[in-house]
Formats: structure tokens, sequence, C-alpha cells
């Protein structure tokens, strides 16, 4: 079984539970004051989630540029798996949102994008690269990096490796881990060359025992 099939069928079955587990750990809440304390967004910007699943990520910073009046942003996001994608619909539906356009894809596959997806000012990536191969994690960071425009951003949240998180990451959500000196090394061979690492700030500070947050430009 490929991982896109073991994706797509982990997300069906456990969208639900997901939703709840970011919840509780706090997550959630951690990547709203991160990005809203942020200084990311401005007015005429082209933003994509890869592997925005229910929204989590769009959602926030579609509530910023609201907050700040800023003004003919656009968010696009794509995702392997339906579930996620038709529920992260139905909310954009409910709220009558136009600025937001979704599309299933593979980031191994970037050919499945429309061709109009590209030139992105910010890229945010978050619960999605622990789900490619671990052999083939620096092709999906490069294919990001060319959806990019030249002076684009781009911002992950990916797993950190440890005991807890090899069986809590791991094991049950069949997630790969990654070192900071993995992450690192993977960051470059993409090809960026300025890269720099963040932290969640408190009372969120504990998260940062499981995740690495990476910033990197062209």
């Amino acid at each position: 079984m490929n991982y896109k099939t073991i994706a797509q069928r982990l997300y069906t079955k456990r969208r639900i539970l997901y939703n709840l587990f970011i919840t509780l750990v706090g997550y959630k809440a951690a990547v709203k004051k991160l990005f809203f304390q942020s200084h990311y967004l401005k007015s005429n910007m082209r933003i994509l989630d890869a592997g925005c699943g229910i929204g989590l990520i769009i959602k926030i910073l579609y509530l910023i540029t609201k907050k700040n009046k800023l003004n003919n942003v656009t968010f696009y996001g794509f995702d392997l798996t339906p579930a996620m994608l038709k529920h992260f619909q139905k909310w954009i539906n409910k709220k009558k949102i136009q600025n937001i356009a979704l599309h299933q894809a593979d980031v191994l596959k970037p050919k499945e994008l429309p061709a109009d997806w590209q030139d992105y000012d910010l890229i945010t990536v978050s619960g999605m690269l622990e789900h490619v191969p671990r052999k083939h994690i620096t092709e999906a960071i490069t294919n990001l990096k060319k959806l990019l425009a030249p002076n684009g951003k781009l911002v992950i949240i990916i797993c950190k490796h440890n005991f807890l998180a090899h069986w809590i990451i791991y094991k049950w959500w069949k997630a790969e881990i990654y070192t900071h000196n993995e992450i690192q090394t993977i960051m470059r061979k993409s090809g960026f060359k300025k890269i720099s690492f963040k932290k969640f700030s408190f009372p969120y500070s504990y998260l940062n025992n499981w995740v690495h947050i990476i910033q990197a430009t062209n």
C-alpha cells in the first residue's frame, strides 16, 4: 500500500479524532498565537497551505486578514484526502467565503495542481510532510520551493524526533519524525539558503518539544 492510500485511509477514518487531538494538546491555540504574532501577512498576497486538511492554518490566516483589514489576499489549499477537503469546503460555503480555493493533490505530483497555482508569497505546511516517505521528503520540499514567488517564504511545522513522538506520532499516526540536524540538512538539499528555526511562545512552549518550526526563503 503506498503512502497516499495510507494517508487517505488514516485521515478519513480518524478525521474527527485528529481534530480533537490537536485541540486537546493545545496545538490549535499555539498555531493561532504563532501566526497572530508574526508579520507574514500583508495586502495583495497569494498564500498556499500544502496539506491543508480541515483548514486549520488557512482559517487562522483568513481571520488575520479580516482583523487587520488586508485587501486582495487569496488562499489556496491542497490535500490528499477528500474527506478533509469536504469538511473544509463546508466551512467555506457556510461562511460564504470567495477567496479560498481547494484542490486534491499530492505534493510529490505537482502537475496535479492547476497551472495557475504558483508564485506564492507564503506557503505554509503543518502535519503533511510527516506522511511523505522519508526518502522523498527532500523532493516534496523542493516541489514546494518551486511554487514560491522570487521573494516568497515557506513556513513548515513538522514533528520532532523524541521518545514520546516515536510512540504517539510515528506509531499511532504513521508519521515520520525528524531531528534538528536532519530537517536542517533536508532544507539545504531542497535549495534553501536562508533558514531559521522558530518556537511557540508561552503558554504553549511545551509544544517545542514536539515540533520544529522552520522558516525558509528563496
